[in-house]
């Protein structure tokens, strides 16, 4: 590998690290506001979706001390004091100087002396103004990434549709996640100009989603072509092996069966290349000509 390829790889590496780290930092903000709710309200689901946005920012970037500092709040709040002071001791190898879960972690002790177990203050309370700001800047990486990115094309080609699947599931997850914050984000602030920034992600996305159904439907009819090119080479090769009636019914049916593959070829060939395709359906039309001179 030459330095330009190494430098590039380089560069893909650095982004999609700090990619994950953005993502990271909402999944924890995320967790953040439902364990706040769980500690206002009582909420057992709001502490559910705190342990699963909170477990998903540690895997998105394990060397995170904030997020490990929220499963810490977690099983504090779920009166699991062992696994909070074991979540807290991470913290601070992780960040020595977490002057929260020093002083957390000081309370567990005094509490572990006491006969009772009451929780003590959580403290930090949701910045909001910052999650703004983080969704901001996710949202803009997020329109220069795919700004980068090459168009499109749907293709009748499996390994091609499984990239651009696998490619959309997980922007799908992504949008998902950008607006499971904005929603947060309604309940104090207006998010409006927000969800304008984000509208060119939702294009690309519809246009992603968009490319994966084509590609699927080109791959379905590349199929049918290929049975029924499957089916004109077996009638050639038996053709002497029954009536001329019969041979004519059957090529009756296979030249109906390429005729309403050109009707779903149509309206695809107004809007998209359909190289992946033709020249498969052009051999298909060939060897069913040949057929009928043959029976001719």
């Amino acid at each position: 590998m030459n330095l330009n390829a190494l430098a590039g790889l380089h560069s893909r590496t650095s982004a999609q690290t700090q990619q994950r780290q953005a993502q990271a930092a909402l999944r924890c903000q995320q967790g953040f506001i439902q364990l706040e709710k769980a500690a206002t309200d009582g909420d057992p689901q709001a502490l559910q979706v705190a342990n699963e946005a909170l477990y998903a920012a540690i895997q998105l970037n394990p060397n995170s001390a904030k997020a490990h500092f929220g499963i810490a709040r977690l099983y504090l709040l779920s009166e699991n004091p062992a696994r909070c002071e074991v979540y807290l001791r991470e913290v601070l190898r992780l960040d020595p100087h977490h002057s929260e879960a020093q002083a957390l972690l000081e309370q567990l002790s005094l509490v572990a002396e006491s006969d009772t177990f009451q929780l003590p203050d959580l403290g930090e309370a949701i910045d909001y103004d910052q999650l703004y700001e983080q969704i901001t800047q996710q949202i803009d990486e997020d329109i220069q990434r795919l700004a980068k990115t090459p168009p499109f094309t749907p293709q009748a080609d499996r390994e091609h549709t499984a990239t651009l699947r696998d490619q959309l599931q997980q922007e799908q997850q992504h949008m998902s996640e950008l607006q499971a914050q904005l929603q947060q984000l309604e309940q104090e602030l207006d998010t409006t100009a927000l969800h304008t920034r984000l509208a060119p992600y939702e294009t690309w996305l519809h246009r992603l989603e968009t490319t994966v159904e084509v590609s699927g439907q080109m791959l379905m009819i590349k199929s049918r072509i290929d049975r029924e090119q499957a089916k004109v080479i077996q009638l050639m090769q038996q053709l002497h092996s029954r009536t001329l009636s019969h041979w004519e019914n059957q090529l009756e049916a296979l030249l109906d069966s390429c005729d309403h593959i050109a009707d779903d070829l149509d309206p695809l060939d107004e809007h998209y290349d359909l190289s992946s395709l033709t020249p498969a359906y052009h051999q298909l039309v060939a060897h069913l000509q040949l057929l009928q001179e043959q029976i001719d």
